[in-house]
């Protein structure tokens, strides 16, 4: 553990050093407090004004204006300026002897001016107590300028008709000097005076006017007839004012006290996805995640690590209705997303906040306004790492020093008999191998690719096949968008239609999407609003997408490369050529799954209203569905050219449905009194849900394989299968919450809710969830209010309790079965008759209760400089209770399933932290953010102790009381037996015979484990955890910024710390693994006496034993380094799209996954989930890795 803190303090100081950036001299004020104590000094010597500014202006790093002419002629006497007291003092001191002084306009901009006597009082605002006023200065003059910037932007349109004066101020009317007023569309402009008033010609009565000031708010106001025009900007205090979605309402970003992040979709939809939870990884901190690599696959979100043996999986809301995912929502709809990180924030949620909340809100119209837009990409992705395996020259040379190295005459099927390897000319003529032309065997008239007298011929790949760049391909990905919005003050509405479609990587797979989006809302008077919201889509899915053993990817590592993809007439070969293995033909079997297709259509939707009952006091209403069918179809076809393989076809069919409907009811009331703020929210809320499927299967199709034959009707009843499953649930719940704040500093929350659940018995089957949290605004004190470069800061802590109820639904119940395979008996001793009996189908168990996680999260939020620096930190521990698991069982016990009981606590210790910088440098605008999460778990209960993860060889994680969830566990490897001596002196360990000298150098060459517990024998007792699938940090960098009318976007994400269990290496790189192709590794790092630092044992065709057992050898690093994302993008000029009724159009180019610093050997180290729980996580069993993907984009609005 000590040695992985040395790189999170790096993480840490990678992740302030990305963040940091120089503040821009509008946005910092650098106060006496924060500079280093140093005098300058010019005796004996007079300087030009306009230099001693320009010196004050760059130590302290703030904007100084003056008007022009006003201190060009003047100079300064000598001079000691003290660097370590405000700027406020240094320019009272050097002004002193002149006729000006100088007004602090806004946070770190000063302006010199000229004033009569009576606006002194304005300078006693910005000074200590002790610092004089300056003396009284004279007239200004027409022209301003700031020190460092650009001069201002001139008015140089000579067929202007028409001029337009005006004042600029803040929000307490005083004038703003340097604000940049340019005409939309056009590179002219001017800026503010001294007292906030410009003058502009424009040539045309249609144009608009953008008034822009760093600190303030921008504002677009259209000129028309008018010729003057008075302007009030508004501080831009968004990082404080925003307004989140939290729990069944809305607050305050200033006032949240839980842990609650939100997701800035901008950033997030800069990654082409089906489904927004791919888009999430590295976006936020405490939120780990990992994509998936299939067409339209939904990704894995986990908040703040694993700490259930069950399900971790968080709850997702869209427009007020609970769900379970977020795949079928077109990405482009959504709004805004938060998420509750901490129990404070999301006991609201009780009973199924365990995981987490992410909270989804779809687009809404706007009132007064009317907006047409289009968004779409084009473009190709393309695998750019593959396996490294022998080609067919090399894969017979390997074959060779494995019989060698058993002291075996070399012979093959394939490649013969002799001192060396030779490559045939065909690998299959009938059932024969390793033949030549001019053999009769090959001739073509024999050639029958039927069932009665099935003879194949396929020539041999004498260079190999590249198994896995023949099974994928250029995969295109697009998308189309067409969203139209607007309303007036009665009613605003918002439609959408999304078209998305994906090839997969892997030939014959592909993913469409057609979406529909409408929302609206209506007010009746001004206390009476409805409306409804409104999402459908249709999905279709093709081809294969598994990932496990038996699929394409990992089909591929099991083919031989002297294997054609295609026999002599353009069918499919395969393993059928003998002593080629067992694997299946990787291209055939992604040909034959093309139609095999999933057709998902999902309404999700709600309706509601509200009613302002009294003022402050609120009543809501919302009923709201998510309703999804699914019909599915699966052939399987005819495979003659595999090994195992032949005629056989199969049908399976399934089509269900399911809905789940949620009706809330809440009263909220909202009151201020003088200082003391309060709101609260009472509700009640009920949630239903089922789900059926019914089920048809039929074999025996051959030779009626055409998709149009493709009904059970059609099929063999001999063997027909047909089935049907019901689940249903519900949910009862009451909840209510306070906020109060005192004088806007001092914050409480505090949340109850009581769920009931069908899921659990009677006596179990209510929980009550509570929650408490406090905040103090540091920043809002009397004492804290002299630091001027503080915008905010506030210190949090909460506690609270949520539960967890995701089990199966009727996991209370036994149930008995009656199945023609299980429970028909012949009880008549005559072996031709059958009588209908039953057995355990499941095991109820009624005593399973709630499963809890109870977070104490310690947070921090700080802004500076008018919010350009915000960090947030969190600090949280978690503890979960009573965990759900299903325990795996001995196959003795029969063939049920086994119910979920409670067993065992876990802690999870995490911190989370996310740093933003946002600055401008004349035209150039920037922002930096970098987000870092690290959690630990661990089992702190005794008597927790099962095995997961079955691969062939045994199980290979352990969930153990006192250590971390789901660790990789086996054997160590101790090094290599070297000698005869060796062997004979280690511990005692299966398949190593050491009884005499001859038996014992059979052994030299192979692994020896390492002997754990010291008693000199090597058994199950020796085996120790060996790797981690826990991440030890995640980080994510983003950088965006833009310079006139070009933006850019730049993402990377880091992984640190976790490790893989690679085990596509006992398919590659073990001797007695099937034969199929090995890795390159293999034949050429293969221990020898020679090469004693080897990488593998010995090439022995007889070795069994080091592929038996899971070791240290299977565990990589799973640390990586990802430039996930750059884009480049260029909005055109008004004036070229003005006439087309375009308001904006962009277009940009980006490519994804440019590149990857990884050691891990696999093809893709992004990896976590792998399709068997939370607790097997981290096992590449063989998958598609994550693509380079270039594409082109366009957004216009109208």
């Amino acid at each position: 553990m000590n040695k992985t803190l040395p790189n999170v303090r790096v993480a840490l100081l990678l992740l302030l050093l990305t963040a940091i950036a120089p503040p821009s001299p509008a946005q910092t004020y650098a106060s006496g407090r924060q500079l280093p104590a140093r005098t300058v000094s010019a005796p004996g010597e007079a300087r030009r004004l306009r230099d001693v500014l320009q010196s004050l202006k760059e130590h302290y790093r703030v904007d100084i204006l003056f008007e022009g002419g006003l201190v060009d002629q003047l100079t300064v006497g000598p001079l000691d300026l003290d660097f370590s007291q405000p700027v406020e003092r240094n320019l009272n001191r050097v002004l002193q002897a002149t006729n000006l002084r100088f007004r602090r306009v806004k946070m770190g901009t000063y302006l010199i001016l000229a004033e009569t006597r009576s606006r002194k009082k304005d300078v006693s605002q910005v000074l200590p107590a002790d610092v004089p006023l300056s003396p009284e200065p004279a007239q200004p003059q027409p022209m301003l300028t700031r020190l460092g910037m650009f001069p201002p932007v001139t008015q140089t349109d000579k067929v202007a008709d028409q001029t337009i004066t005006g004042t600029v101020s803040d929000e307490t009317g005083q004038g703003l000097p340097g604000v940049t007023v340019a005409i939309k569309g056009t590179q002219r402009g001017t800026v503010t005076d001294a007292r906030g008033t410009f003058s502009l010609a424009v040539a045309d009565k249609a144009a608009v006017l953008v008034f822009s000031f760093v600190g303030y708010e921008p504002q677009e106001v259209a000129v028309g007839d008018r010729t003057s025009l008075t302007v009030s900007l508004k501080a831009d205090v968004k990082a404080l004012s925003e307004v989140i979605v939290v729990g069944y309402g809305t607050q305050k970003k200033a006032d949240l006290t839980g842990s609650v992040a939100t997701v800035d979709i901008q950033q997030v939809l800069t990654k082409p996805a089906a489904d927004v939870s791919n888009m999430l990884q590295g976006r936020v901190a405490g939120v780990v995640a990992s994509g998936s690599n299939q067409p339209g696959g939904e990704g894995f979100i986990r908040i703040r690590g694993i700490s259930s043996f069950g399900s971790n999986n968080p709850l997702i809301i869209i427009d007020g209705v609970q769900t379970g995912s977020t795949n079928s929502l077109n990405p482009n709809d959504i709004e805004s997303m938060t998420i509750l990180k901490d129990a404070s924030s999301a006991a609201i949620y009780g009973a199924r906040g365990a995981g987490g909340v992410i909270i989804i809100t779809t687009k809404r119209g706007k009132a007064n306004t009317t907006r047409i837009s289009y968004d779409g990409f084009y473009g190709v992705a393309q695998v750019t790492r593959y396996p490294d395996l022998l080609n067919t020259p090399e894969l017979g040379d390997l074959i060779w020093k494995q019989q060698q190295g058993a002291g075996l005459t070399p012979s093959s099927t394939q490649f013969g008999r002799g001192t060396s390897p030779v490559i045939p000319d065909y690998v299959l003529a009938g059932s024969a191998g390793g033949l030549f032309e001019g053999n009769a065997a090959v001739d073509p008239s024999r050639y029958n690719y039927t069932q009665s007298g099935f003879y194949q011929i396929a020539r041999a790949n004498k260079a190999g096949t590249d198994w896995f760049r023949e099974m994928t391909q250029a995969a295109p990905v697009q998308s189309h968008n067409l969203s139209a919005s607007g309303g007036t003050d009665k009613s605003v509405y918002s439609l959408s239609l999304g078209y998305y479609s994906e090839a997969g990587l892997q030939k014959y797979t592909r993913f469409d999407r057609y979406s529909l989006r409408a929302n609206s809302e209506f007010k009746l008077g001004s206390r009476i609003r409805f409306g409804e919201t409104l999402f459908g889509s249709f999905r279709k899915r093709n081809g294969s997408t598994d990932n496990d053993e038996a699929a394409p990817w990992s089909m591929a590592y099991r083919m031989q490369p002297i294997v054609p993809v295609y026999d002599i007439a353009g069918n499919f070969a395969g393993s059928k050529a003998p002593g080629t293995g067992n694997g299946q033909n990787p291209v055939a079997i992604l040909y034959r799954n093309r139609n095999n297709a999933e057709n998902d259509i999902r309404l999700l939707g709600s309706v509601y209203a509200e009613v302002d009952v009294l003022k402050g006091l609120r009543f809501r209403t919302n009923f709201g569905i998510d309703y999804n069918n699914s019909y599915r179809n699966v052939f399987t076809d005819i495979n003659p050219e595999h090994s195992e393989g032949g005629f056989n076809t199969s049908l399976a069919l399934r089509s269900n449905y399911q809905y789940r409907w949620t009706f809330t009811n809440t009263l909220s009331y909202d009151k201020t009194m003088g200082r003391h703020s309060l709101k609260g929210l009472a509700g009640i809320e009920a949630v239903d849900y089922k789900f059926e499927q019914l089920s048809g299967d039929r074999v025996g199709y051959y030779p009626f394989t055409d998709e149009s034959f493709r009904v059970l009707d059609r099929g063999n009843t001999v063997g027909q299968s047909n089935s049907s499953q019901i689940s249903v649930e519900s949910l009862y719940s009451i909840f209510g919450r306070v906020d109060y704040a005192y004088d806007d500093k001092y914050l409480l929350n505090a949340t109850l809710r009581r769920d009931g659940s069908s899921k659990f018995a009677r006596d179990v089957r209510y929980g009550n969830f509570p929650s408490v949290s406090v905040g103090w605004r540091l920043s809002q004190e009397p004492f804290m209010r002299s630091l001027s470069f503080l915008t905010d800061l506030k210190v949090r802590a909460g506690y609270g309790v949520v539960g967890n109820d995701q089990i199966d639904a009727n996991n209370q119940f036994t149930f008995y079965r009656s199945d023609p395979q299980r429970s028909f008996y012949d009880l008549t001793s005559g072996n031709t008759t059958t009588q209908p009996g039953y057995d355990l189908d499941r095991k109820g168990n009624s005593g399973s209760k709630w499963e809890s996680t109870a977070t104490l999260n310690l947070g921090l939020d700080l802004a500076l400089f008018r919010s350009a620096l915000v960090l947030n930190v969190d600090v949280y521990q978690k503890k979960t209770s009573d965990l759900l698991v299903q325990i795996p069982r001995p196959g003795t016990e029969g063939d049920f399933s086994a119910p979920f009981i409670n067993i065992g606590n876990t802690e999870n210790n995490g911190v989370d932290l996310m740093l933003t910088y946002r600055g401008r440098a004349g035209k150039l605008q920037y922002g930096v953010s970098g987000n870092f999460s690290a959690y630990r778990n661990r089992v702190v209960s005794p008597g927790v102790d099962f095995f997961t993860n079955t691969v062939r060889y045994g199980q290979v994680s352990r969930t153990l009381s006192g250590e971390a969830i789901g660790q990789f566990y086996g054997y160590v490897i101790d090094g290599f037996f070297n000698t005869v001596a060796e062997v004979q002196a280690a511990p005692t360990q299966a398949g190593v015979n050491k009884t005499t000298e001859a038996t014992a150098r059979q052994s030299v060459g192979r692994w020896r484990y390492k002997d754990i517990d010291g008693n000199g024998i090597i058994n199950a007792n020796d085996r120790a955890f060996i790797g981690s699938p826990h991440p030890k940090f995640q980080m994510g960098y983003n950088l965006d910024a833009s310079y006139r009318n070009f933006d850019l976007n730049l993402f990377f994400f880091w992984n640190y710390g976790n490790q893989i269990y690679n085990n596509t290496k006992w398919w590659t790189d073990m001797n007695g693994a099937f034969a199929g192709n090995r890795s390159r590794k293999m034949l050429y790092d293969s221990w020898t006496p020679e090469n004693t630092n080897a990488s593998l044992p010995k090439l022995d065709v007889n070795d069994n034993i080091t592929s038996s057992v899971p070791n240290s050898y299977y565990v990589e690093s799973g640390s990586y380094f990802r430039a996930k994302t750059a884009q480049l993008g260029y909005t055109l000029p008004e004036s070229l799209i003005k006439s087309l009724h375009i308001s904006r159009c962009r277009v940009y180019v980006q490519a994804q996954n440019l590149f990857t610093i990884t050691k891990y050997t696999g093809p893709d180290p992004d990896l976590l989930d792998v399709g068997r729980g939370d607790i097997g996580l981290g096992v590449d069993h063989g998958r598609v890795p994550n693509p380079l993907q270039v594409l082109g984009g366009l957004n216009l609005t109208f």
